[in-house]
């Protein structure tokens, strides 16, 4: 959960805190980087559910994930 929230530009907040959070370990992952994919498709009533998506270096799908959070847009006097 260390990745910028996918709204991060859109919402023009630097916090999204997390309410729910789910990982799915698919596999072990083989040496080196891993790529990552993190979207969110609904941005409702100051809610989001983020998906993301892990792959290993060898192209296989590691971990998945589904966040849902809460933005917090700042206020402006």
């Amino acid at each position: 959960d260390a990745f910028p929230p996918a709204v991060f530009n859109l919402a023009r907040s630097a916090w999204v805190p997390t309410l729910e959070f789910t990982v799915l370990v698919r596999a072990r992952p083989a040496p080196g980087w891993l790529r990552c994919r993190f979207t969110t498709e609904h941005l409702r009533g100051g809610y989001l559910v983020e998906d993301g998506e892990m792959w290993d270096s060898a192209g296989v799908l590691v971990c998945e994930s589904r966040q849902l959070a809460r933005v917090n847009t700042p206020r402006h006097p």
